[in-house]
């Protein structure tokens, strides 16, 4: 009863944050980011996993586990499936037609989740016969209100595998794959382009899969969305046939593409992030960073020093992911990942914190707190930032 009446207060104010939004939204196009209107990186993932949305004052969660969106507070951590019906058992339901009645449930391959101007975003796909009984593959990206209660397909297809999504400044950016007769291959995919309000408008932007007859081994490892760019992270093979990554710049204004690699500590470069107006990246022990054109490259953090002695048997040292106030560092080796959470401030302050499990961090959230799912993602945990200091409790355990 209690969790009850917890649903319906957090419910409540969802939805009275929502009420009336609209899909026209005023679009800040200055070179920064813009809560609302830009895409969330502090919340996807490496690769664009995208299992985790941020509003004001709560987190949207999909499980992969059992394809239900819960909303999260964002001061308690109090974790919750996203539907306000008094007589539903939600994901604890074990009578499958109930539980798929759940306002919660998304579909089994619903695993993209965005907020835009007051909505969440997310894909699914979905199989239907027509008269003659040929089966159809439909590709859908769908809008919901932030309460859960109202949900609708804006985008549908038959042509295209959806991989993944984001939206940015008024547009869905859609990494696809055309079907052919064998299928789909995400290595033959592209970056596609449509509006939000207009998905008929759809335009290939990035041909990856031309970009590879060019380059060796060519993967396209890592999309990053800020102000008017997209950065990229390339991993290909060089002439030793030896793996090697670089960055590279698209305009979103000019449309025009720089590689930012040959100015920069290029061999370094394993993953990086957008903070504090710079791209920050790093490997063997160092964390550097540049200006968005690749140059005045600077060693920020050096983990080879002996102060850094407790991180002395890890080779790796990756930023992933920031808060808007930290970069957030995983360390790591061959064999494991590293338990220590490495935050580090505008002014390269670094405070490490101890949790009781494998500190892989791919989403930094906001500055107070944070989101993580355990390694099988059967259990998610609300990180707390309190000084620098990251302590950690589970919120929520799937079946």
């Amino acid at each position: 009863m209690n969790k009850g009446i917890l649903l319906s207060v957090v419910l409540a104010f969802v939805a009275a944050f929502s009420a009336g939004c609209s899909d026209k939204l005023k679009i800040d196009d200055s070179d920064r980011y813009v809560f609302g209107q830009d895409s969330q990186e502090n919340c996807i993932a490496y690769q664009s996993n995208a299992y985790l949305a941020e509003s004001r004052d709560s987190y949207y969660y999909i499980s992969r586990i059992n394809s239900f969106i819960y909303v999260i507070d964002k001061t308690n951590g109090v974790c919750l499936p996203l539907c306000n019906k008094s007589d539903c058992m939600h994901d604890k339901e074990s009578v499958e037609v109930k539980r798929k009645a759940c306002n919660a449930y998304l579909g089994v391959s619903a695993f993209n989740i965005i907020y835009y101007n007051d909505s969440i975003y997310y894909a699914n796909s979905r199989q239907e016969k027509d008269k003659d009984g040929n089966v159809h593959f439909i590709e859908e990206i769908f809008k919901m209100s932030t309460d859960g209660t109202k949900r609708k397909a804006i985008y549908s297809t038959e042509k295209y595998c959806i991989w993944n999504f984001k939206i940015h400044r008024g547009y869905i950016y859609a990494e696809m794959t055309e079907y052919g007769a064998n299928g789909a291959d995400w290595s033959d995919a592209a970056l596609y382009k449509m509006s939000v309000s207009n998905t008929d408008d759809c335009r290939e932007l990035l041909p990856y899969y031309k970009y590879k007859k060019d380059v060796n081994g060519l993967l396209v490892l890592d999309t990053r969305f800020y102000g008017n760019h997209i950065f990229l992270l390339f991993g290909a093979l060089d002439d030793n046939n030896e793996n090697v990554s670089y960055v590279a710049r698209y305009d979103l204004k000019t449309d025009k593409y720089e590689n930012l690699s040959e100015k920069m500590n290029k061999d370094l470069i394993a993953s990086f992030t957008i903070f504090n107006d710079a791209l920050i990246y790093g490997g063997n022990k160092g964390i550097f960073k540049c200006d968005f054109n690749g140059e005045n490259n600077e060693l920020l953090v050096d983990f080879s020093d002996e102060k850094f002695a407790e991180l002395k048997d890890y080779q790796y040292f990756n930023p992933q992911t920031n808060d808007g106030k930290h970069f957030i560092v995983t360390a790591g080796n061959d064999t494991e990942t590293s338990d220590k959470v490495i935050l580090c401030d505008t002014d390269n302050n670094v405070t490490i914190s101890t949790l009781e499990f494998p500190a892989y961090i791919t989403t930094g959230c906001d500055e107070n707190s944070m989101i993580k799912q355990s390694e099988d993602e059967s259990k998610l945990y609300f990180l707390e930032k309190s000084d620098g200091n990251v302590t950690a409790k589970e919120i929520y355990s799937f079946e």
